[in-house]
């Protein structure tokens, strides 16, 4: 609470920051707890005559342009739609408008800790990321500064804090996803021995988390071979694929994102590795609809694990809200909506949602 004031004779306290009043609280995201302490950025007006609007910022920080682009772009689309749609046709929360505040990071993690700045000075309670390395390094800050991040993919022991928990993802961790993936494989699996699997992962966090999967290969009955690490941007990996061929596996499973993942197919169809029956499958931020038009003829194949839903889940309750709108905003017909795009407005809702329940406690 602030100074005390008159207007028209009635006293009033000026409250300058709502949030001192917010209480933590805890909203259950995907099985991880996320406490959250919220400030909106306008003052309550201490005078009818003087209205103030008020206010609520969403921080988001985005990679829309750099190698990683290719898939995080359109994820920050959805996002940034799913805003817009919320102020002109929901009022916002509780008429209480909601104004994203962004900063392109351009797929370069360390930028990230100057954006958190920039966007706890600007008054935001609580961020997005879309990358993990960046939502690892800033993990202490949010901490410090007590402004939550909701890391839009899986979960990383880099992103843990104790007692309270201050980033939260969308879904559980990449070396579970992979864990997924081998168990399916080994269920499906007809031979006698067992199955072989390698995997190619890139020189990030989001890479290396995707290969810890690996430990619970003996657990889940399949034979791990190794791994090969390609460069976020990477032009040509055909050594690093040829290196994982020569060890026989049956399947190799990638964790690439953006311009490295478009390398990867291509290159493992240039090099026949199909046809010398090795089958090709990818984390679930990996192979998307643009990866694909990119990829052309070299993509027929590859599996993919799947998070969020595609523009072909129309029976799944709220995608034809959000085709409708991706052709309203952006002239997109529902076969142009690249996946991301949906997962970037839903996962934008449940942050929201956050907000929301805090403002009423």
């Amino acid at each position: 609470m602030g100074k005390e004031q008159r207007c028209g004779g009635i006293l009033f306290k000026e409250v300058r920051k709502m949030g001192k009043g917010l209480r933590r609280f805890v909203l259950g995201l995907v099985a991880v707890g996320m406490c959250l302490a919220l400030l909106l950025s306008s003052a309550i007006p201490v005078c009818e005559a003087e209205p103030v609007e008020k206010v609520v910022k969403l921080g988001m920080r985005a990679s829309l342009t750099g190698p990683l682009a290719g898939t995080t772009l359109w994820a920050h689309n959805g996002q940034f739609d799913y805003v817009k749609w919320l102020n002109e046709e929901q009022g916002g929360i509780d008429d209480i408008r909601v104004k994203g505040v962004w900063e392109d990071i351009g797929s370069r993690e360390p930028r990230a800790i100057s954006a958190h700045r920039r966007i706890k000075e600007s008054g935001a309670v609580i961020e997005t990321e879309s990358l993990v390395t960046a939502a690892e390094l800033t993990t202490p800050a949010q901490q410090r500064d007590e402004i939550p991040l909701f890391y839009m993919a899986g979960f990383s022991t880099g992103m843990l804090t104790k007692p309270i928990r201050w980033t939260a993802s969308a879904y559980p961790g990449f070396a579970a996803e992979a864990a997924t993936f081998m168990k399916w494989v080994k269920e499906n699996w007809t031979e006698e021995r067992l199955p072989r699997i390698g995997m190619i992962i890139i020189n990030d966090r989001a890479g290396y988390s995707t290969e810890e999967g690996s430990q619970f290969a003996g657990e889940v009955g399949v034979e791990y071979v190794g791994y090969e690490v390609a460069s976020v941007g990477c032009i040509d990996v055909s050594v690093e694929l040829l290196r994982l061929a020569a060890k026989k596996p049956d399947w190799i499973y990638a964790g690439a994102y953006g311009a490295a993942m478009v390398t990867i197919i291509k290159d493992a169809a240039r090099l026949e590795l199909q046809k010398k029956g090795i089958n090709f499958a990818a984390e679930a931020a990996s192979v998307d609809e643009i990866v694909l038009r990119v990829a052309g003829k070299a993509g027929e194949g590859w599996y993919s694990m799947r998070i969020h839903p595609t523009y072909l889940d129309t029976h799944i309750p709220g995608v034809m809200l959000v085709l409708e709108h991706a052709k309203k905003y952006r002239g997109l017909e529902p076969e142009e909506v690249a996946g991301h795009y949906l997962a970037g407005w839903a996962e934008t809702q449940v942050m929201v949602e956050a907000v929301r329940q805090a403002i009423k406690k």
